[in-house]
């Protein structure tokens, strides 16, 4: 493979990356919100 086609590849892998550990990030701190948020209610319903 030619440097001039494994440099934007080796780009875009880092760009997926990053993109993949945000999503990763955002699901997780939506799900622990909604288990934080479903906590308070039953505590607050009981």
């Amino acid at each position: 493979m030619d440097a001039d086609v494994a440099k934007p590849l080796k780009r875009s892998t880092q760009l997926i990356n990053r993109y993949l550990c945000n999503i990763t990030q955002i699901i997780a701190l939506k799900t622990w919100c909604q288990l934080f948020f479903s906590y308070e209610n039953i505590a607050r319903n009981k």
